[in-house]
């Protein structure tokens, strides 16, 4: 009689690194304290999560937060009764269980942490059954796999939600590196006046002596127009002048970029001189002056390329708790993504998001934004309100638009060479107008007619 062999024992199956106790505890937290969600929106990501009802509930409440709705179990499950997701949540019973999960919200961010560190390592897992297909198919040339598998691994954590900034002092420092070679008003003007002036007199008197605090402000024009470069040149003039803390979220430009028109526009020396070539006498005197203006700026730089919606909300409510801010600026408001079942309402999402942004934190909130092609086919090509790219959201949430236009760029032998339109096309509180600014090329920066010099 023979013995039968004995059958192998199953395998326990691997699963991907997780942590369900910390999933269920992040989301205890918010329902518990729904103050939390802002603080978890920078740190924590719908896609970390691993059960995948855990990830629609925690995108239920990253969506209420950045709508400038109240985050708690109601308005949760009446949001996935909405949308017809209540029963991929788990039910309404499951959801109110989650309060449960943990005793106090006191340590959510460690929890956040603890799911957002199983996650980056379940997408290096990824990355690398990847990049062993990359070896055993052996269809690329050596140099094109490596760089293949660099990009895979440099994906890894290309989603992780940073909230770092470039400092003036710090990045000036790192700018002068690369290049080897006052007057100013009582901060109580903003403070007691709620108005961020321009420093151009006659915007300044179109708009009753600056942005007002708690205002979304648009400055759009079509590509080439100078949007970026009026944007850095309010940001510097406002921090030199009046010691107006800011945050440049900058989705088009590095840190450097940005700090090189800022140095050009301040001291006069032309960018491309600041590109390498040798100063002049008087040059050396007005970069070394406009580097020490500069540098004292309470100015943060975020260089980001890319940037939602909740990250930007989560960021400036950071940074409003520790010490004042007075200017938020977005370069440029169509880089920004939020949730939408298109663009159009991705772009109502954000609109709205960064009127409910001013208003919280009661902070100017200046976006800089594209124009359609529709001023194009006009025989003027002068921008109107109706031009505003992707959505009449735009023109409604916003409570200043401004819009540029250089006759130059479209009538190369024109005499207003050099002269740009800035139109005040909608003003909430006040009046509109057109104002004529001097652009300098070389520099990149402008001067009004009559400019804030710290005088008067």
């Amino acid at each position: 009689m023979s013995i039968p062999a004995p059958r192998p024992l199953p395998v326990p199956e691997r699963l991907p690194p997780h942590n369900t106790d910390a999933e269920t505890a992040v989301l205890g937290s918010v329902l518990l304290d729904r103050e939390v969600i802002g603080r978890l929106s920078g740190q924590l990501a719908a896609r970390d999560f691993y059960q995948d009802r855990h990830a629609l509930i925690y995108q239920t409440m990253l969506d209420l937060d950045a709508r400038g709705e109240p985050v708690d179990y109601l308005t949760i499950i009446t949001e996935l009764e909405r949308t017809g997701r209540l029963s991929d949540a788990g039910t309404a019973t499951y959801v109110a269980s989650l309060i449960g999960a943990v005793p106090s919200p006191i340590h959510a961010e460690r929890y956040a942490t603890l799911v957002a560190d199983t996650a980056l390592m379940r997408r290096l897992i990824s990355a690398g059954g990847r990049i062993a297909t990359i070896g055993f198919q052996n269809q690329l040339d050596p140099q094109t796999a490596i760089a293949r598998c660099e990009q895979l691994l440099a994906e890894v954590d290309a989603g992780a939600l940073a909230d770092e900034y470039v400092t003036m002092v710090g990045g000036l420092q790192t700018y002068m590196e690369q290049f080897q070679t006052t007057s100013e008003r009582d901060r109580s003007v903003i403070e007691t006046t709620f108005k961020i002036p321009t420093t151009y007199r006659d915007v300044d008197r179109i708009l009753g002596g600056g942005f007002a605090r708690g205002d979304l402000v648009l400055l759009a024009g079509r590509p080439g127009m100078g949007k970026s470069s009026l944007g850095l040149e309010i940001i510097t003039r406002a921090a030199i002048a009046f010691r107006a803390p800011t945050v440049l979220f900058s989705l088009e430009m590095s840190a450097q970029q940005v700090l090189a028109r800022m140095v050009s526009a301040t001291s006069g020396v032309p960018l491309s001189v600041l590109d390498g070539a040798v100063l002049l006498p008087g040059q050396e005197r007005a970069l070394g002056t406009a580097l020490g203006r500069l540098a004292e700026c309470d100015v943060l730089i975020s260089e980001a390329p890319t940037l939602s919606l909740a990250q930007l909300r989560s960021q400036v409510r950071r940074r409003a708790a520790r010490s004042d801010l007075a200017l938020v600026v977005v370069d440029h408001i169509q880089l920004v993504s939020a949730e939408g079942e298109n663009r159009v309402a991705e772009m109502g999402q954000i609109s709205r998001g960064l009127k409910a942004l001013a208003r919280d934190h009661n902070v100017v909130v200046l976006a800089l934004s594209q124009l359609s092609r529709a001023v194009e086919q006009r025989a003027d090509k002068i921008p109107v309100l109706s031009d505003l790219r992707e959505s009449g959201s735009l023109e409604q949430d916003a409570d200043v638009v401004l819009m540029l236009h250089r006759e130059e760029y479209y009538k190369p032998q024109t005499d207003r060479v050099g002269v740009v339109d800035l139109y005040v096309r909608k003003h909430r509180n006040g009046r509109t107008g057109d104002v004529a600014l001097i652009w300098n090329g070389e520099t990149t920066g402008f001067r009004g007619l009559e400019t804030f010099d710290g005088s008067s």
